[in-house]
């Protein structure tokens, strides 16, 4: 008889999958055995030093969804701006696998969003991320001017992208969207440029950074 063990399992995406598989295939499923003794999350962060200077200057807590409500608050003065990055370090936006182009999680952007500006519709009626350079999703809020929307470095072939993007249009996050075209590639820009970035915990690639984890609403 063979056994198989799977360990740090990431089912953050897939949890409901999971219950669902494991009650049709009661034979098949995986047993969970418990916590290997640590918690594991993915979401946005910001780089230490960008968080403390935007609260020196002006009180803005970046490390809190609403302060990026561009309504209100002008979060963009203490990032860079596309400009700053090279095109050539990212995928274009229709390359094959990556998020931006999952029918799936596309069709559920536009379910929960309504922005049709953010995707182009194909013909067989899926759809993909409409990224205007090619390379980068614009945000509602700051689509007219990409001058002022802020990167925001994702990685893997755009691990959590469609809920980036989410949460982009509904709390107003003015931020551009690029999949970096290799792991160095991504490590190399978040360390080098003022921008958002993707990133999990526990991992140490970017503990000298003092990353802040952006605090989000729950959800579902």
């Amino acid at each position: 008889v063979n056994s198989h063990v799977a360990v740090e399992t990431w089912l953050a995406e897939a949890i409901t999958l999971f219950q669902n598989f494991q009650e049709s295939n009661a034979a098949k499923a995986p047993e969970d055995l418990g916590s290997m003794g640590y918690n594991g999350d993915h979401n946005l962060f910001v780089k230490g030093s960008i968080r403390d200077i935007a609260y020196q200057d002006s009180g803005l807590a970046l490390d809190f969804y609403k302060s990026f409500n561009t309504t209100f608050h002008k979060p963009q003065k203490y990032f860079g701006h596309l400009e700053d990055l090279d095109p050539e370090d990212f995928f274009l936006c229709d390359a094959d696998g990556l998020e931006f182009s999952n029918a799936l999680r596309m069709s559920d952007y536009i379910r929960w969003t309504g922005d049709l500006g953010g995707v182009t519709q194909l013909p067989g009626g899926t759809y993909m991320a409409r990224c205007p350079n090619g390379r980068f999703w614009l945000a509602p809020s700051c689509r007219h001017n990409s001058s002022e929307c802020i990167p925001l470095l994702a990685a893997g072939n755009g691990w959590i992208v469609d809920a980036m993007m989410q949460w982009s249009t509904v709390y107003g996050f003015p931020v551009a969207i690029g999949i970096a075209a290799s792991w160095d590639i991504f490590v190399s820009n978040v360390m080098n440029t003022r921008s958002l970035f993707y990133w999990w915990m526990p991992d140490a690639t970017f503990l000298q950074l003092d990353p802040s984890y952006i605090v989000l609403p729950p959800h579902s």
